[in-house]
Order: structure tokens, then sequence, then C-alpha cells
């Protein structure tokens, strides 16, 4: 049982013990970060699960050791992974989800998961590429081919990874088309969108 809400600052979304909010330009500059953990993103796989050790990677299980959890980004997927007492917050880029970032995810949850979420991204109607990114993703499903174009389902090949039976909640928004989003590519931006994700009581 999930429940959103949509402000001026965002998508904010309740299930069971996990509050997920997915900020777009003008909530992710009022969000407070004073306790929030954050990651040196590298599009990896890496999960981090000790807020003591290394906080390189792109993935941040939410559970007995890290209660509060950032990622940020700017046309990648916020992806994030709920299980009944723990919550992996994914920075998915093409490149971390081809190095299995969605299968590494799912282990570090240790149980089956509950649901997934995506957050707002680049989607196929707006994720352009050139002819030679074809050959880094190993199918020619997520592509749409206009004119002389070539388009890319980021989200599609995502959920490529997961198994069928898993619920997939996606807000379906595009950071390229919709101009409330910071997004690299439309804009060649430095500035990021932040996903939070905390353990309520």
């Amino acid at each position: 049982m999930i429940s959103l809400i949509e402000n001026d600052s965002g998508y904010h979304v309740r299930a069971d013990l996990f509050s997920i909010s997915f900020l777009n330009k003008k909530g992710s500059v009022q969000q407070n970060c004073e306790d929030l953990l954050t990651l040196k993103q590298v599009h990896s796989s890496l999960i981090i699960s000790d807020p003591q050790g290394s906080l390189e990677g792109d993935g941040i299980l939410i559970g007995d050791l890290i209660k509060k959890g950032g990622i940020y980004t700017a046309d990648c997927i916020p992806f994030a992974i709920l299980g009944s007492k723990k919550l992996v917050l994914l920075h998915c880029g093409w490149r971390g989800i081809k190095d299995q970032i969605i299968l590494k995810g799912l282990e570090s949850l240790g149980e089956r998961p509950r649901m997934c979420l995506v957050g707002p991204c680049a989607r196929r109607c707006c994720y352009e590429v050139k002819r030679d990114f074809l050959d880094l993703i190993s199918t020619s499903a997520h592509f749409k081919f206009h004119n002389q174009q070539i388009f890319f389902d980021l989200v599609g090949y995502a959920c490529d990874f997961l198994p069928k039976e898993i619920p997939v909640f996606d807000l379906r928004i595009c950071t390229i088309c919709n101009t409330n989003w910071h997004s690299y590519r439309r804009q060649k931006t430095k500035m990021n969108n932040l996903t939070v994700a905390r353990l309520v009581d």
C-alpha cells in the first residue's frame, strides 16, 4: 500500500516503513541536507551499507545502519527497491545498469522485494543517442527509431533486470521535456534533482 502526494517541490511517496521524496528544482534547493547521507556517485554498481566505510558508490542500503540517504540525478533514474524493513536507493545510469547495479541492489536487500519505484528521469520520448550507442546495449528492444534519430528507453532497460513478478510504480516524468526538473541533456547543467529515502516511525 502506497500513498503519493504531489506539490511544488516534487513527489512524495509513503510506503509502509519508508518515505521517499523525489525533489525537483525547487525541492532540491529547499531540502535540509544536514543529517542526510549522500555519496560520491561515479556511475558504478557499488552499494553502500556502512556509513563509516567508503562513500563512493551509486546505491544506499537504508535500514539498520543508515536511516536516511539521498542520491542526485539529472537524467539518470532515481530507483528504489523496497523490502519489508530495508530499502535500496539507486542512481541508475546506463553504465551502472549494464554493470548490474539493479541485480546488486536486489542482493543487498537480502529478501524478495515488495515493489520498486521509478522517479523522474530521461525517457524514450527525448533520450536521443548516437548510432554507436547501439553497440553498447545488448538488446534492440529499448530503442525507438524515428527518421534519422534514435531514442533510448532507459527505464525499460533497467526493469529488464527485475524479476517479472515484482510490481513497479513509475512516476512517468521525463526530466528532459519537463522543465521543473534539472536535466543535463536539456541544459548541460551541473545542478541535480535530489531523491531522499528514510525510515519512518
